[in-house]
């Protein structure tokens, strides 16, 4: 399988389109989505539901028998006061508030006539699953006038929005980290008679000379307090968040996993680092303090070591929005042998930092971090890691103390449960 193509849209391989054209001829199914929910999961209600990144977003299902799977019935609410938008992707990975509203970010474009617009913007779904936008952004009308050769974009870059895999949020407000990995609309005038071709981010483009960008949208009042983004010093791609916390009104803290460039999700597949090279050494646990008063943003590493090999990084859910010191993340990603580190972000020399090893054959994925009942230290818990053994083939379920990274025990599973991307945990009387 790892050498395989499949009929679908895909980050870490390669998608054949013969596949997907036959897939054309079969009719649809109305409990089936177009791709495949396997990013992430949301809890909408008491729903689970598995998602993917685009508007349809993905299945609901029986959780104990892990089956019933059918398209989860969103009600979308039109505002009339909004332009008509078709979606483009939505980024998997939410924020939620305590009453269970979640918050998501998108982009779109609308197009009327030979006119065009580009747009980046938030949505909610309350937990009875009705849908709506609640903040647009508009980049501006796009003119086609200037694509040059080859999908080349020869207009402002900054017209362009970027790729949104995750949002961050503080009590008062939504971030979303615009990343420079730009959608082209240039590129879907280049024909490409190829079989076989790279999935997902067929129409974007890296752009080193934008700088990654944040919009800042207030929660309360559904207005952008950006009224043009906020910069970073340099071009970065961001994947995932570790937290975010307001000092004031007007500095905020936004703490994120990012790289210099794309190629984490646009280069390398999935395989490679499973066999022959090991996840890049190119992450920085990266905190930017967004001055809006100043219009500017500062950024600081929170690790000893500029760049790292991590990635999926998890914290106690109940210091979300809050000032906080403790993220655990993955070392080395989807690597036997690989290992957790328990990171202080408030502690850049790395002293406090901890690490758990669960053997030199275990793949360990996403830590899922549970409290303690009547916790009072941010730390006091457990994390939750399943594995993947590569000498046996078998999977795993590792519970280590979240504050000693000491292993309390595992259970082995009799099957091989491939690996996955993200992990949640929801505690039985919430469904």
């Amino acid at each position: 399988m790892a050498k395989s193509t499949v009929a679908w849209d895909v980050s870490f391989g390669y998608r054949n389109n013969t596949a997907i054209n036959l897939w054309s001829y079969v009719p649809p199914d109305p409990n089936m989505g177009p791709a495949s929910p396997n990013v992430d999961f949301w809890k909408i209600g008491k729903n689970i539901v598995g998602g993917t990144e685009n508007d349809w977003l993905g299945y609901e299902f029986d959780v104990p028998t892990l089956s019933n799977f059918k398209s989860f019935p969103f009600v979308d609410v039109v505002d009339g006061n909004l332009p008509a938008i078709t979606p483009m992707d939505v980024g998997i990975h939410e924020h939620k508030d305590p009453d269970g509203t979640i918050w998501a970010g998108f982009n779109a474009y609308s197009s009327v006539g030979n006119v065009m617009h580009l747009y980046q913007g938030l949505y909610t779904v309350d937990t009875q699953g009705v849908r709506k936008v609640a903040g647009l952004y508009d980049y501006g009308q796009f003119d086609f006038k200037y694509c040059g050769k080859n999908g080349q974009y020869n207009g402002d870059p900054k017209l362009l929005p970027g790729y949104i895999h995750s949002i961050t949020a503080t009590n008062n407000y939504i971030i979303i980290p615009v990343t420079s990995l730009l959608t082209n609309p240039c590129m879907t005038t280049v024909k490409s008679n190829d079989t076989i071709t790279r999935g997902t981010f067929a129409y974007s483009q890296f752009f080193d000379n934008v700088p990654l960008r944040f919009l800042i949208f207030n929660k309360k009042y559904k207005y952008w307090v950006t009224k043009t983004p906020l910069e970073a010093p340099s071009a970065m791609f961001v994947t995932h968040q570790l937290n975010a916390y307001e000092i004031n009104e007007y500095n905020i803290v936004a703490d994120m996993i990012s790289y210099p460039n794309a190629d984490v999700y646009s280069k390398y597949l999935y395989r490679d680092f499973l066999t022959t090279q090991l996840y890049p050494n190119a992450a920085s646990i990266t905190r930017f303090n967004l001055l809006l008063q100043q219009n500017k943003t500062v950024t600081s590493v929170l690790t000893p070591q500029p760049t790292l090999s991590v990635e999926f990084p998890q914290m106690n859910n109940a210091y979300r929005t809050r000032y906080y010191a403790w993220s655990y993340v993955v070392e080395n990603p989807y690597s036997a042998g690989n290992s957790i580190l328990k990171i202080n972000v408030n502690d850049a020399s790395g002293k406090q930092n901890l690490e758990y090893k669960a053997g030199s054959t275990v793949a360990l994925n996403e830590p899922v971090f549970i409290a303690k009942p009547n916790s009072s230290a941010e730390d006091d818990g457990v994390l939750i890691i399943r594995g993947l053994d590569v000498g046996s083939e078998k999977a795993l379920l590792v519970v280590v103390d979240a504050k000693t990274m000491t292993e309390i025990g595992r259970a082995n599973v009799p099957i091989l449960i491939p690996f996955g991307f993200h992990n949640k945990f929801f505690a039985t009387d919430s469904l």
